[in-house]
């Protein structure tokens, strides 16, 4: 089933020009055991298109963020599967 979207497309940003990144970034450290006992179930999907269609279009991520940067690669993944193409620009 296809997830649905509320708003417009993204806009198509410029590579490496970061007068583009919106003021708000999605942080991702809290998508390990640090600040939740179980970061695995969390619906980080939901949380990214949420943010997605809200303005944010940067995601913050590290290695040292434990296991967030798969999780959010996976839930980036299932996005693009899921969600028209046209939303993503």
């Amino acid at each position: 089933m296809a997830t649905q979207t509320t708003n417009k497309p993204l806009p198509k940003l410029t590579p490496g020009n970061l007068s583009e990144i919106s003021p708000l970034i999605l942080g991702g450290a809290i998508f390990n055991t640090q600040y939740n006992d179980d970061p695995f179930g969390l619906e980080i999907k939901k949380l990214i298109l949420s943010s997605f269609e809200n303005g944010i279009n940067a995601i913050d991520t590290s290695p040292y963020y434990g296991p967030s940067e798969e999780l959010i690669g996976k839930a980036l993944h299932e996005l693009t599967e899921e969600v028209d193409p046209s939303f993503f620009g």
